[in-house]
């Protein structure tokens, strides 16, 4: 047995689950990796606090990869505002945060500034745009025909039983624009100086 006083209470909390999970019934991985996940999403929603190496020990010693996704953990300490997790994550994914001063949503939180994830959506070029991926010098974010993921998975499917592979489908699976943003970018506009004062 480790001694885990020392250890964040989400470490405290996916080591009790590592080892508890499976004593109370017939072994399952399925059952592990469901419950670590939810472990790590009910550490991050309730506001407990993380070290911040917590998820490259989660890494090395719960087998993170198998039962969890770094961006998807992200985007829900985002969402959830729990800082000490999205400092554990940036220093998992050795990254600054991208932070903007512009209203955002994310998972239907919509807050003026602060971090951004994968999923944030945000007003720019007269659309609005969803993150797609991260980076540490670069955020793709697209603008699509349709309002959301949901609708775009609908009309694919109606389009996949009706056999119209028209230019129409493209528009689902791709986006209307594809942007490409660096932290410059992201910057708000400098105020301009009056040539009087």
């Amino acid at each position: 047995m480790v001694d885990v006083t020392e250890e964040s209470p989400a470490y405290k909390i996916l080591y009790l689950v590592w080892e508890e999970c499976n004593n109370s019934s017939i072994w399952s991985y399925r059952r592990l990796n469901r419950s670590m996940h939810d472990a790590v999403t009910l550490a991050i929603d309730s506001g407990m606090k993380f070290k911040q190496t917590d998820f490259d020990t989660f890494s090395s010693k719960f087998r993170l990869g198998y039962w969890g996704s770094w961006e998807q953990f992200y985007s829900q300490a985002v969402s959830s505002n729990n800082l000490s997790a999205c400092h554990a994550l940036e220093h998992s994914l050795r990254r600054k945060p991208w932070i903007v001063l512009f209203q955002i949503n994310l998972l239907d939180s919509y807050r003026q500034g602060g971090r951004i994830a994968r999923g944030s959506r945000f007003y720019w070029d007269g659309k609005y745009v969803t993150v797609t991926s991260m980076g540490k010098d670069e955020l793709v974010a697209c603008s699509y025909h349709t309002s959301s993921i949901e609708d775009r998975q609908i009309a694919k499917e109606v389009m996949n039983r009706l056999g119209d592979v028209s230019s129409d489908t493209k528009t689902v699976d791709n986006p209307a624009k594809k942007y490409r943003l660096t932290r410059l970018d992201l910057r708000p506009p400098k105020r301009r100086l009056n040539e009087q004062g």
